[in-house]
């Protein structure tokens, strides 16, 4: 019987069914096993990555919603080589089936040997899960190809310390926060963190109360003039006034002609103390277009949101603690959730910029075309000054020449603003705002300066409605009969400010004295006389 069993037909088909089976099974065991030793010989396994460090989350902001993917391997790059040409692994299968029913997924960055964030919005990009693509593309106001900015990316990437200088108002110079709360910190501890040297220099060069009036001639006694990087925050500052889209456009010259070449960057922040929404950034990024300046807006990501949860200002602006009770309102500085989502949106930004030199390295031929007519400008032409100023006429023959520029000023410690002879003038600072200050009609200060080749003298100093401030008047050597009346009052509620203002134009260039005498007469309803002043500048 047990023999007519073993050779029955159908007993011996499924006997062989069996030994198929088994062989299919440990045929799919040892290639699982294959694979994995694969993807960890590459570096690829979620168990061999470190754990990212990342910034501690508002407990206000909303986690998105855990994304639907399948499982990915991950890779993470030490920082200072992932701009090296990327060479993808060829070990790595993008989706391998291993079983029937089980997957395994390499995520698209991984086998471009890139950080994960470079998968957008994939799992290790954690700024875009924490603010979801559609604000991140609204932040990028003005984007362009970068070129600059990419250039000193890789730098930093091939080892090289790299200088960032800020320029900024009382928000860089973290009215409202403490330290490590400002968005100049978190930033900064990313790309120290990112680009790790020794040599890396940061320097926050923010000035509270100014205007790019005055960082047009004075930036570099706040800033290093060998920076690599730039970021402007001047937005609220500027009001939305021509003068101020000129002033902004000089800055802007004069920044991308440092010795480095630098690259600059536009970030604009958010204020709803004034009279209107709209502010000089809005301006500024025109010129940004203009000479091709990466712009990342605050604005752009929380301001719709706030029209419409209008409790959300508090959260956005109130002060927190350890600030006391009767000075959080504040609509006019972030408080730290503003600087924190701020500086994130930056360090996204870079990361996106990160991915994009990564990936051009690897694959230059995308920078390839033609142009009929030699009508689109080059690759090679990117990243250089327009040889006219947006503010002038058109014309086909000539070149904006470097403008040299002196700047003695109460706020900087390289070229003082002291005068040379004063009676009834002094220093006086309140918190981190310095000016030379007279009180008394007929109180007279001299200044020595150098005058550059455009001739242009100007004074800066404080504008407000609030201070009781009067009149001065200013004349250059002895032509005091030529002398220009400068208001400090003005009917502006809620806004003071420096403004400029000119002494003179036409100077000889060379050395000169600028004397500054207080007036009887004021246009302070109270009949204030005191002045402010903050620089004296020349060009």
């Amino acid at each position: 019987m047990a023999r007519r069993l073993l050779c029955s037909p159908t007993v011996g088909v499924l006997f062989i069914i069996n030994l198929i089976t088994i062989a299919l099974l440990i045929s799919n065991e040892v290639a699982r096993n294959a694979i994995v030793d694969q993807l960890g010989a590459a570096g690829l396994l979620e168990s061999q990555q470190p754990k990212q460090q990342h910034f501690d989350e508002d407990p206000y902001l909303r986690k998105p919603p855990a994304p639907k993917y399948v499982t990915r391997t991950r890779i993470v790059h030490d920082i200072q080589t992932v701009l090296a040409t990327a060479t993808a692994t060829k070990t790595a299968t993008v989706t391998t089936t291993l079983m029937a029913t089980q997957t395994v997924t390499v995520a698209k960055a991984a086998v471009e040997g890139l950080p994960g964030f470079c998968d957008e919005c994939g799992p290790e990009d954690r700024l875009c899960k924490q603010y979801g693509q559609h604000n991140l593309e609204r932040s990028r106001a003005y984007e362009g190809p970068n070129t600059r900015l990419r250039r000193v990316l890789q730098r930093a990437a091939d080892g090289h310390p790299i200088s960032i200088g800020v320029l900024g108002g009382s928000v860089t110079a973290g009215h409202g926060v403490l330290h490590p709360e400002y968005w100049t910190d978190i930033f900064f501890d990313w790309w120290n963190t990112t680009f790790p040297h020794e040599k890396n220099v940061f320097v926050n060069g923010a000035v509270p109360a100014t205007t790019t009036e005055y960082y047009s001639v004075c930036a570099l006694e706040h800033i290093d003039e060998d920076v690599d990087l730039v970021i402007i925050e001047m937005a609220i500052n500027d009001q939305r006034m021509d003068v101020f889209a000129q002033s902004y456009e000089w800055l802007v010259r004069m920044l991308l002609d440092l010795p480095n070449k630098p690259a600059v960057i536009n970030a604009q922040i958010i204020a709803l103390s004034f009279d209107t929404i709209t502010m000089g950034g809005d301006l500024h990024t025109g010129v940004n277009g203009y000479y091709d300046i990466p712009t990342v807006s605050l604005r752009n990501v929380v301001l719709y949101h706030v029209l419409e949860n209008a409790h959300l200002d508090r959260d956005m602006f109130h002060r927190l603690p350890p600030f006391r009770e009767d000075s959080q309102e504040d609509l006019r500085h972030i408080n730290r959730v503003g600087h924190k989502i701020m500086a994130e949106l930056l360090i996204a930004y870079m990361q996106r910029q990160i991915c994009a030199q990564a990936r051009l390295k690897a694959n230059p031929s995308v920078l390839e075309f033609q142009s009929p007519g030699n009508t689109i400008p080059a690759p090679e032409e990117m990243g250089e000054i327009p040889r006219l100023r947006m503010f002038r006429k058109y014309v086909r023959n000539e070149r904006e020449s470097p403008i040299k520029t002196t700047c003695l000023s109460t706020r900087s410690k390289k070229h003082p603003l002291k005068p040379i002879r004063q009676h009834g003038w002094s220093d006086w600072a309140w918190k981190d705002k310095s000016y030379v200050i007279a009180k008394e009609p007929g109180a007279r200060a001299t200044f020595a300066i150098e005058v550059g080749p455009l001739g242009v003298i100007k004074v800066s100093y404080l504008r407000s409605k609030t201070f009781g401030l009067g009149n001065i008047k200013c004349w250059v050597d002895n032509n005091e009969g030529s002398a220009r009346i400068i208001e400090g009052w003005w009917d502006l509620d809620g806004l003071n400010i420096s403004r400029d203002s000119e002494v003179a134009v036409g100077v000889p260039a060379g050395p000169h004295e600028v004397t500054c005498e207080v007036l009887q007469e004021t246009s302070d309803p109270g009949g204030g006389h005191e002045f402010r002043l903050i620089s004296l500048t020349s060009s």
